[in-house]
Parts: C-alpha cells; structure tokens; sequence
C-alpha cells in the first residue's frame, strides 16, 4: 500500500488551502475547526477558504483534521442571489459550450422554458439505466464526453454530465461533494432557480429520484470543476443536534 501510495503521490500538486462550503442552512451556518488551527481564512463567495503555512504530512501528503458541523434539512434548498455568467460557462471539465453538448441539450430539454423544468428533463435523461449505466471503476471521473461515448460512469460522472448538460441549457449550476450519511463519500450537484430565489440541490447519479435532504452532507462546492480535497480516512459522523417534528 505504501509503495501505491508513493507512486500515486508523484502525480497530484499539493496546495496549502482547504476550500468548504459555506452553508447557510438553518438554524446556523456550517462551522470549521482544523488541527492545525489555519493561518487564514477567506470568504469567496460559495466556499471559506482556510490556508495552512506548513501543514503536517503522511506519506506525503499534506493533512489536516477537521471538524465539522453542518445543518441540513429535508428540502436541500437554500436562498441565495442569482449567479452571474460564469455559472453557465463552459469549463475544461464541464465543455458546455461544446457543439454536440449544445444540441444534446437541447434535445433533452425540448421548449421547456423554466430552469426547474429544464432540470426535471436532464434528470429524467440522466437516470441510470437509460442513457448512461451506473458501472464501472469506483471513484471515475472519466470527462463528461467519454462518459457520454462509453454510456457508463459513477456519481461523479453522472454529476459532470448533468452541470455540463445544465449549463449548456442555460441554467447556472455547480457540483456539490460530501457524504452521503450510511453510505460514502458522494458528489452531487446543485442548479440556481430564479423563480425561488436560491440553490435546489440535485443528485443525477439516481436521475433525481433521491432527493437531497438530510442524507446529502455537503463538504464543499465547486464552480469549475476542481476537486480541492483527498479523503485520507473515513469520517465520523454524528448527529448533534435536531429540529422540527
């Protein structure tokens, strides 16, 4: 395993910054205490940005331990302004602008006119089985095209193509990453609905049909693709506190 790991080591570049998702769900917005405490930390937008002068390594990799404490709710909704261009750009991992995504898009989503409508669409299209089979090497991210070509992927591919397919129809959106409580580590996406005003979370890797709520624990968000962390062990998780019925 040492030996795997090293040589798996040699191919990522390291950074000194954590990126996590600033959720402002309630009853309180999600809080982060790390081992060692971060030299800074940064607000930009979606993510809090902590930046670590010289944090420890194993194996070569550097690691931090975090704690984290994160609301959700049943509805994965949160409010939020409307996002600029950006959002619906194309990115080196999302080719929204790409011209055979461009009419793959259009023809899932037909004269639909909403971005919830639209969304329901790519979902439907996205559903396992269908278009693309849920198989295949656990962890992938093969590019949305060739997952589109090879008509098989995981969560994460699944997610790529529905932020690709999204953007290219129009509607801003991102990828979401995390755990799913009682399973694993999960990737996941979430669209912006003008006509409520805010961010509805989506999982593609089951066509919709899971809706994320309680179960869908949000580490971080991305705008362009990039992952920002490695898991380097399994999390504990705990309910620390409920509210409601």
């Amino acid at each position: 395993a040492v030996a795997k790991i090293e040589e798996l080591v040699a191919k990522f570049e390291f950074g000194s910054e954590l990126a996590l998702r600033k959720s402002l769900v309630a009853p309180a917005a999600a809080t982060y205490s790390f081992t060692p405490k971060p030299q800074q930390q940064d607000d930009r937008g979606a993510c809090v940005v902590s930046k670590f002068a010289q944090p420890p390594r194993r194996l070569g990799v550097p690691f931090v331990t975090a704690t984290m404490e994160i609301a959700v709710d049943d509805t994965g909704f949160r409010p939020g302004q409307e996002p600029g261009a950006a959002l619906t750009a194309s990115t080196s991992f999302w080719p929204a602008a790409d011209k055979e995504i461009l009419a793959l898009a259009q023809r899932i989503t037909g004269d639909k006119k909403t971005a919830a409508a639209k969304v329901a669409a790519i979902l439907a299209w996205t559903a396992p089985g269908k278009q693309i089979t849920y198989g295949g090497q656990t962890g992938s991210r093969w590019g949305t095209a060739q997952v589109l070509a090879q008509k098989y992927g995981h969560c994460w591919d699944f997610s790529d193509c529905f932020v690709t397919l999204a953007r290219a129809a129009g509607v801003p959106s991102r990828q979401v990453a995390g755990w799913l409580h009682g399973s694993s580590g999960h990737v996941w996406a979430e669209y912006y609905d003008a006509a409520r005003r805010g961010w509805q979370q989506v999982d593609p890797t089951g066509g919709g049909q899971l809706a994320c709520g309680i179960y869908h624990i949000p580490y971080f968000t991305s705008e362009a693709g990039e992952m920002p962390i490695l898991y380097l062990a399994m999390p504990r998780i705990e309910v620390v506190a409920t509210t409601g019925p």
